[in-house]
């Protein structure tokens, strides 16, 4: 039998029903590396796939991160318009700050489809905002602007960074981790 190219619709469609039937994550690499080309391109996607106990264990969970990151982007869109016609910014300030809240919509997107990478992503692209809002707030702020501005981004770094090392305990920030003999390790 030939080797197929990958195709990941159906990559993860066998790794999720493998992990539905119990197989080790090694046997199904090892099942799919002798039907496909591409055996780095599976470890990935199989590190980045959750058990289906912790996924349904942690469904909520992951419910209230992406509630939160689509409720960030959404005040990040007002927080423009509100500075529009509130000071005088051109509007054009509004068009410019669509870009980051709709990368967040579509990373929240990712983590609703529970994809081991888009919670570093996340986590990193918080932290971004997060000095940002730090450096730009700290001083021009009252204690309650300051506990808005910040708890909310503060709860989506706290919960990706959580739910990443929960559900993707060996998918570390730049893919699969591996073990002393440069092996990765799937579980």
């Amino acid at each position: 039998m030939s080797k197929k190219q990958i195709n990941r619709k159906e990559i993860l469609r066998l790794i999720q029903e493998g992990l539905e039937q119990g197989k080790p994550r090694e046997q199904i690499r090892d099942e799919l590396a002798a039907q496909y080309y591409g055996a780095t391109s599976i470890e990935k996607f199989i590190a980045s796939t959750p058990d289906p106990h912790i996924r349904k264990e942690y469904s909520v969970t992951n419910t209230v991160l992406v509630v939160v990151m689509v409720l960030l982007a959404v005040q990040k869109i007002f927080s423009a318009v509100i500075m529009v016609n509130t000071m005088d910014v051109h509007p054009a300030v509004v068009l410019l700050s669509v870009p980051y809240p709709l990368f967040f919509i579509m990373i929240a997107y990712e983590v609703w489809q529970f994809k081991g990478w888009a919670y570093n992503v996340t986590a990193l692209f918080t932290l971004v905002m997060l000095i940002r809002s730090f450096q730009s707030n700290v001083f021009s702020s009252s204690g309650i602007e300051l506990v808005f501005t910040f708890l909310p981004p503060v709860t989506v770094m706290v919960l990706a960074v959580y739910l990443g090392k929960t559900l993707f305990p060996h998918y570390g920030v730049f893919g699969p981790k591996k073990d002393a003999h440069g092996k990765t390790i799937l579980g």
